[in-house]
């Protein structure tokens, strides 16, 4: 792009190199140095130095050659990402700071995982400058890929950091990387990086089961695992740390445990065990992790369940949990100032506590939100308890309710697929319809108003277009639209609507997805969503605080980029 847009894009990124400015990842490759032919994606840059621009664009080319263990990538937003500062010219010589970003789920630099290798992080030009410019400072050169020897850049020893090992997620120190222009205008020039790394196979993984927050991601693994990113003050991320991640990380799952149906929460999150037994990990101040404690936990800690009954489907609000249990009830604990254990009481509870359903009701479909808890009835029924002071209950009224209370459905509608946010509500309505009630103040109620509803209103969808796949967060909704886009409406001041604007919507507008990409199982947090691409990855989109967006940084995003190391 231009580097008069670029400048607002990527602090000035003349220089960038493989891809602060291209935002179309490639693959990670085979290492060229000792292994068979591959195809390599590799990144031409172009400047042209009179007119102040800076282009970037993927190209590709044969390789040939490998070292074992050695990461070979040439991308952005997904496995490596390279940033510079502004590049200054003096005597003659353009020169800029440059840094590299492991967006991989593994070390690099290293082969074991804690022993530093020699030849840490590599930048290999695989086309040198065109137009008689040269590389000044070079730290070397080595046959790559090619036949004859090629200069690189080495980020080794304290370069990435005290243990000379880029971590996953982890940001080198700077290194200045000086072109001499020999009185050249414009120069082009290719890279690719090459980094010993632990296990090849393990650069990334697909998710699926996204899962917001208040402030922080959660995923499943296609390899068994399951993954958090974005703010972890409270241990919610499950890594047996509190420390932020702005890539997917691994939870620290119990030994011969593999977790799945991951939830995320305000400060926690849960997931369900392989020994059928509930886990949930972060804040517990309220008792929401269902230990029986109030103590904080840094890694899954099993939920102290009912004698002889199996917890799933867990859904989470900000300080309580929920879940389906195998005797048929419906089971909540934590916070309940507002009634929103659905318990008769507003007492706090820190084991999983029955719900108490309307006699002859079997309630199932549990969902948890801000203060309030909603699930369907077996006559047909939804029922809403907790808080209800913007009418999100949807039983006409204002009144907190400590009891599930029958939602006042449209005329022969049956509401299902019911979905919360902080103090709205939305459902599918069997007449093909999605409807929402309770607060609207930004419109999210998607009704053309910021009128407050106390009964379900139906949403304005596009003309021709039926709504589905319901999913709601703070202020704003999203659904999946019959014409295969993404559509989000209500608070946009983040950009958490995804159509490239930071204006609230109060109809549905559609995500302005990647060209050629349809996003599906949205999932919606504090003011970021995320949903996942057709193509394979993941997208996030909206606040980036807190890296809860996963794409390496803490950026605040109005359009879907690709979440770091999803394929």
């Amino acid at each position: 792009m231009p580097l008069s847009a670029t400048r607002r894009a990527c602090a000035g990124a003349a220089l960038l190199l493989l891809g602060a400015c291209a935002d179309q990842p490639t693959s990670p490759l085979s290492a060229p140095e000792d292994k068979a032919a591959a195809s390599v994606a590799l990144l031409t840059c172009t400047a042209r130095v009179a007119d102040g621009t800076f282009n970037c664009d993927p190209s590709s080319a044969a390789s040939t050659g490998g070292a074992q263990m050695d990461l070979v990538v040439g991308s952005q937003h997904q496995f490596i990402r390279m940033a510079n500062t502004v590049p200054v010219i003096s005597g003659g010589v353009w020169s800029a700071d440059v840094t590299v970003q492991n967006l991989t789920l593994q070390p690099m630099g290293t082969l074991d995982g804690s022993t530093p290798h020699a030849k840490g992080v590599r930048v290999f030009f695989t086309k040198l400058p065109t137009n008689g410019v040269t590389v000044s400072n070079a730290d070397g050169d080595t046959i790559f890929n090619a036949a004859t020897a090629q200069k690189y850049y080495q980020y080794g020893g304290t370069l990435l950091g005290t243990d000379q090992i880029l971590a996953s997620g982890e940001v080198s120190s700077a290194k200045s990387w000086q072109f001499a222009l020999n009185g050249a205008t414009t120069f082009s020039f290719t890279v690719l990086v090459s980094a010993p790394v632990p296990d090849e196979s393990a650069f990334s993984v697909r998710l699926s089961g996204l899962d917001m927050g208040a402030a922080q991601s959660c995923a499943q693994g296609s390899d068994g695992k399951a993954y958090c990113w974005g703010n972890n003050s409270n241990g919610q991320l499950g890594d047996g740390t509190s420390t932020v991640r702005y890539t997917p990380k691994a939870v620290s799952a119990p030994s011969g445990v593999t977790l799945s149906g991951i939830a995320s929460g305000g400060n926690h999150s849960c997931a369900q065990g392989s020994d059928s037994k509930a886990y949930c990990w972060g804040s517990n101040s309220s008792g929401q992790l269902g230990d029986g404690t109030i103590t904080v936990r840094y890694t899954p800690t099993a939920v102290s369940a009912p004698t002889g009954v199996t917890l799933s489907g867990i859904a989470l609000g900000i300080n309580h949990t929920c879940a389906q249990g195998s005797d048929g009830k419906a089971y909540c604990w934590g916070n309940n100032g507002s009634g929103q254990l659905g318990d008769g009481t507003f007492t706090n509870r820190s084991i999983p506590t029955a719900v108490s359903a309307p006699t002859g009701v079997t309630l199932s479909g549990i969902m948890a939100s801000a203060a309030h808890s909603c699930a369907q009835g077996s006559d047909g029924n939804a029922y809403c308890w907790g808080a209800n002071g913007s009418g999100q209950l949807g039983d006409g009224t204002n009144t907190t309710r400590s009891l599930p209370t029958a939602v006042g459905a449209p005329a022969g509608v049956t509401l299902s697929g019911i979905k919360l946010g902080n103090a709205h509500t939305c459902a599918q309505g069997s007449d093909g319809k999605a409807y929402c009630w309770g607060a609207n103040g930004s419109g999210q109620l998607g009704d053309g108003t910021i009128a407050v509803r106390y009964t379900p209103t139906a949403v304005s969808a596009p003309t021709g277009v039926t709504l589905s796949g319901l999913s709601l967060g703070a202020g704003y909704s999203c659904a999946q639209g019959s014409d295969s886009k993404a559509y989000c409406w209500g608070a946009n001041g983040s950009g958490q609507l995804g159509d490239g604007t930071i204006t609230n919507r109060n109809t549905p507008t559609a995500v302005s997805a990647p060209s050629g990409v349809t996003l599906s199982g949205l999932s919606l947090g504090g003011q970021h969503s995320c949903a996942l691409g057709s193509d394979g990855p993941a997208y996030c989109w909206g606040a980036g605080g807190s890296g809860r967006l996963g794409d390496g940084t803490p950026t605040t995003r109005s359009r879907p980029v690709k979440v770091a190391s999803s394929r």
